[in-house]
């Protein structure tokens, strides 16, 4: 059984729809003169699937004979585009409703400009999502403003609702669709409330981290014999760049994700959960928020570590450090389509590399594709890992038998405009791990992990002797660095490349 999700399997699969429809219109001599025609006749023939949102399936399952009924009606199109007032598609409370304000949102209904008036009944799918009984359109700019009731809301995952906007013709189907989805995050650590799931029904639950705060995230089916599928999103929406996409199955089978505090940045983390299609599940997620954050820095006297208390609470907390492996950086920049090598030497003490890439979110929307794969000297590709997104990761293992080896970081753009000749950058990252750690000794000479005791909101320094790194780097290569804390009965980490400190300027006589 495979099963395929999301936007790259749903748009081949509609595009393949609207050509059956055009090409069965064709021999008729009819002719849909807008997308929308299109767009409208699929969606309002669609079925949908029972306990499942807006959000999780648009309107439903395409009912490819409906909408060729539909066509054939000649029912009429409004060229209507919802905006709202914050510029979006949707409105979005990801972290539910904090104040007064967050109860009222406002849409924009944009028209041709020379479109005649018109008025639409309104209709709210859900309770607490109130909408007026009707709106008049006049003009290119209408305003529709729709309010939320707290009292209304089921405070579990996420909440959506959808106002809907129908003319005369209501086999037409609605003309526009306001829609609205509210977030609760999971404040507080341990198990939550249950998440039901219809069949391929989808949870989405939402998790907010501090700046460099670990986690460890646990998801488990209820159901003995019975495996859910989850994934893990960073904020804004881009799948977490390790591992991924695990299966939560019953007791010990559980997914468990564990995020380094180098790859916890703040803000509000998504974790899905989808049944089968077939069968309802229920799951449970269990959170534990690290206590506390790490972050370290090389300096002419060593290492310093800043310990933070993220808790109201006094924390006590053993801190270590160790060397693990050795870390390159680099800026890659790039013209047009033009392919970019970067080559670096295996040492024979690296067991495994992690590589990074990463460019400005703003400059993904000018590429069509990605790719980003790590070749043989021969141009064999050992990994591969093509963006999908703005950022990426690759990993591999190394043997005894890849020590000397030059290996080369391939990437690969695919411009929207094959004609476009600009440039573009990327942030690299590559990190190689050693099979053993290398125990850093405190600056009084031992290595037996101090002991803090952490005021509320409080943060330390600990200093750590710098050594020279036991492994041969490499050029461009310099340590990389392993923090630990040992907190309430966790241990909970974060990697920092400790590159040598830049000397101060020299100053004038």
């Amino acid at each position: 059984e495979e099963r395929s999700v999301g936007t790259s399997m749903a748009a081949p699969h509609v595009a393949g729809l609207a050509a059956l429809l055009l090409s069965g219109l064709s021999p008729e001599v009819r002719e849909v003169t807008t997308a929308g025609a299109l767009k409208q006749a699929l969606m309002v023939t669609a079925r949908p699937t029972p306990g499942a949102t807006f959000l999780d399936e648009g309107t439903g399952v395409p009912d490819l004979p409906g909408a060729w009924r539909w066509l054939q009606r000649g029912h009429p199109t409004a060229d209507i585009r919802v905006r709202t007032a914050q510029g979006g598609l949707a409105a979005w409370r990801p972290a539910g409703l904090a104040s007064p304000g967050d109860t009222v949102q406002e849409f924009l209904l944009l028209r041709p400009a020379e479109a005649a008036p018109a008025r639409y009944r309104l209709r709210s799918d859900a309770g607490w999502l109130v909408a007026p009984g009707e709106v008049e359109l006049v003009g290119p700019e209408s305003r529709v403003t729709v309010r939320y009731r707290p009292s209304a809301l089921d405070r579990n995952g996420v909440q959506v609702g959808v106002v809907s906007g129908w003319g005369p013709d209501a086999e037409a189907g609605p003309a526009f669709r306001l829609v609205n989805a509210v977030a609760w995050p999971l404040e507080s650590d341990g198990a939550g409330d249950p998440i039901r799931l219809t069949p391929g029904g989808t949870g989405r639950l939402f998790i907010p981290l501090d700046s460099g705060q670990a986690v460890e995230l646990v998801v488990r089916s209820v159901r003995r014999f019975q495996t859910l599928l989850t994934s893990l999103h960073v904020p804004g929406g881009m799948p977490f760049l390790g591992e991924n996409g695990l299966p939560a199955g019953f007791g010990d089978a559980g997914a468990v994700y564990h995020i380094d505090g180098r790859d916890a940045v703040p803000g509000l983390w998504e974790l899905d959960v989808v049944a089968s299609p077939t069968e309802a599940g229920v799951a449970v997620l269990e959170v534990t928020r690290a206590p506390l954050r790490l972050a370290g820095a090389r300096d002419p006297g060593g290492l310093e570590v800043q310990v933070t208390n993220l808790t109201d609470r006094e924390l006590p907390a053993k801190v270590g450090a160790a060397l693990i492996g050795g870390e390159r950086g680099a800026l890659v920049t790039g013209l047009g389509s033009a392919a970019v090598s970067v080559p670096f030497t295996v040492p024979a003490w690296a067991r495994g590399a992690v590589v990074d890439l990463a460019m400005p979110p703003e400059q993904w929307s000018r590429f069509t594709d990605f790719g980003f794969s790590l070749l043989e000297s021969d141009g064999r590709v050992r990994e591969k890992a093509p963006l999908d997104y703005a950022a990426g990761r690759l990993t591999t293992d190394f043997g005894e038998e890849d020590a000397g080896r030059t290996l080369r970081l391939a990437l690969l753009p695919g411009l929207a405009d094959e004609r476009a000749d600009s440039g573009w950058s990327a942030r690299l990252a590559i990190r190689l791990y050693a099979d053993s750690a290398l125990t850093l000794a405190t600056q009084h000479g031992t290595e037996d992990e101090p002991g803090l005791r952490l005021g509320p909101r409080a943060t330390a320094p600990l200093r750590f002797a710098m050594v020279g790194s036991p492994w041969e780097l490499g050029d461009g290569f310099f340590p990389l660095g392993l923090l630990l804390a040992e907190a309430e009965g966790k241990v909970w980490t974060r990697e920092v490349g400790l590159p040598a400190p830049i000397p101060p300027p020299m100053r004038k006589p």
